[in-house]
């Protein structure tokens, strides 16, 4: 009886360590063979097989040669004892495993993050008998290169920053444009402008009048033969070329707050016209208000047998620049919208001059006073420039369907905006015999209004900005469309007085006179850009 509980302990403890190795990994099944779905695992012939023992020659001889010892007896009784124990503890955990699944209360995330193990790493989990400290096999996981889940997608504006990534990395992985790298919002774009805006007025500068008009109406305001040629119109309507820079950074790892820079300008807003007459045919003329006579009244330069070679030039010239330094902070990110709170600073200028010069030679004076022959050259000078320095405070969103990403950038600059004019005129006299002499006033530019002049007024800056944008890879290209306003701007043909008091010496109202004159501007236009992002 001793001899069959030997036998049979000795096959159960067989069999149940080979059940164990199966079970920890460590027999003829690969560690992939436990992913769901696996095929099994074909057996590997070992390198070594080890000799083939000798059968007894009858059943007494193996039995016999099993006989049982005090000392072997003592094992087996102890083996059975842990044969007992282990059965036991088997059951208990059998029970305890049909308890939980009877009750649903196994954890289907844990489950989940098991399987995950086998589809992100190549290598089995380590053997229990590795870990130390109490650690679990989930601690001594690697990490995998990449989540495959969308993560946040984050936006980029102000114009833009990125939602989708960088994805140089991935040409090689077959997502082609939808690539699955962790997302970056660091950018640089690069946009033509194309806008127009509100024109620049000035009053009326150029007249003409009908051949045989009397001298005393012709080039007069209000006079019924009289042409305005330039004038009493906006200016500056015309679209203009620019170009704006923004760039963007990161500052935080999560990609909550950003760095934006933004340079922006316009090109030049020129207008000219120019005029000419030999023998005085057309008439031309500058027209203003008499202070002294208390009417309107006329500067001839060109007037048959009163004044020939009369030439009149009128320049017009604007620019505009601002940058912006401002930090986005993401208050709302969803994988396809995110809004970021903008603030910051803001900088502007835009800067305006007009030019007025005419010349002609006098061949009669009506009044007496300037000699036949005489060359007369006559310009007037008006400049204006508003800088602007102020905060900034906005929200940015961008919406992501696809490829296709839709930003939307709505701000307000708030601020000082510093004024300055410059008026400046001159006339030169230059007779047939004798030398020239110069006068430091023109006829809307003089002494009574000449000079630099400065003052702050407190304005405000609306900007909003529309921008569709396609993304490939690293690249977006995009297409916009932006509005600005700006609420007090002092043009240069505002600044002009056309009421003169041309006695000298003065006498009667020091006219004309320079008083800051605002109105309000406003810039709107297209966008086409191409983004980078890294």
């Amino acid at each position: 009886m001793k001899r069959f509980w030997q036998v049979s302990t000795t096959l159960m403890l067989t069999a149940l360590l080979a059940n164990q190795a199966v079970a920890e990994g460590y027999g003829p099944r690969s560690w992939k063979s436990h992913l769901p779905g696996a095929a099994p695992t074909p057996a590997i012939k070992p390198e070594y097989e080890a000799p083939t023992t000798e059968l007894p020659a009858s059943i007494d001889e193996w039995v016999d040669s099993k006989a049982v010892t005090p000392a072997s007896a003592t094992e087996v009784d102890s083996s059975t004892e842990q044969t007992s124990s282990r059965k036991t503890a088997q059951a208990k955990a059998a029970k305890t495993e049909a308890t939980a699944v009877s009750n649903s209360t196994v954890d289907s995330s844990k489950k989940e993050k098991f399987a995950s193990y086998y589809d992100q790493n190549e290598q089995p989990p380590p053997a229990p008998g590795l870990l130390q400290n109490g650690s679990s096999p989930s601690d001594r996981v690697t990490p995998p290169p990449f989540v495959d889940e969308p993560g946040p997608a984050y936006s980029g504006a102000m114009g833009g920053g990125g939602g989708n990534c960088n994805c140089d990395s991935c040409n090689d992985t077959g997502y082609g444009d939808a690539c699955p790298c962790m997302p970056t919002r660091n950018f640089a774009r690069i946009e033509y402008l194309m806008w127009w805006g509100r024109g620049r007025s000035t009053p009326p500068l150029v007249t003409s009048a009908f051949a045989g008009t009397p001298v005393a109406d012709a080039g007069v305001l209000g006079q019924p033969n009289t042409t305005v040629l330039y004038g009493g119109n906006d200016i500056g309507t015309d679209w203009r070329s620019g170009a704006r820079l923004t760039v963007g950074r990161v500052l935080d790892k999560e990609g909550e707050w950003m760095a934006v820079g933004r340079f922006y300008g316009l090109g030049d807003s020129s207008d000219s016209f120019h005029a000419e007459s030999a023998a005085g045919d057309p008439i031309l003329a500058r027209p203003f208000f008499n202070a002294v006579l208390l009417q309107n009244d006329a500067l001839l330069v060109a007037y048959p047998g009163f004044v020939e070679n009369g030439v009149i030039d009128v320049r017009s010239r604007s620019t505009m620049l601002g940058v912006d330094a401002l930090v986005r902070h993401m208050v709302l990110g969803e994988e396809d919208l995110t809004v970021d709170l903008v603030g910051g600073y803001q900088f502007s200028r835009l800067d305006d001059s007009l030019d007025i010069r005419n010349s002609e030679t006098v061949v009669l004076d009506p009044n007496g006073i300037i000699a036949p022959g005489t060359a007369v050259s006559i310009r007037d000078s008006f400049k204006t420039r508003n800088e602007f320095h102020g905060g900034v405070i906005g929200l940015a969103t961008d919406v992501y369907r696809g490829n296709f990403r839709l930003e939307m950038l709505g701000k307000v600059g708030f601020g000082n905006q510093h004024q300055t004019a410059t008026i400046n005129g001159n006339t030169t006299f230059t007779p047939l015999v004798g030398p020239a002499t110069n006068d430091p006033q023109g006829l809307l530019a003089r002494a009574t209004n000449s000079g630099v002049f400065s003052r702050d007024v407190f304005t405000i800056i609306p900007e909003a900005n529309f921008t569709l944008g396609y993304q490939h890879k690293n690249w977006n290209f995009s297409l916009g469309y932006s509005f600005m306003y700006w609420k007090d701007v002092a043009w240069a043909g505002d600044q002009i007085d056309p009421r003169v008091n041309q006695s000298n010496p003065l006498v009667g109202a020091p006219l004309p006179a320079f008083q800051f004159r605002n109105t309000d501007h406003w810039l709107q236009g297209l966008s086409f850009g191409a983004e980078y992002q890294f």
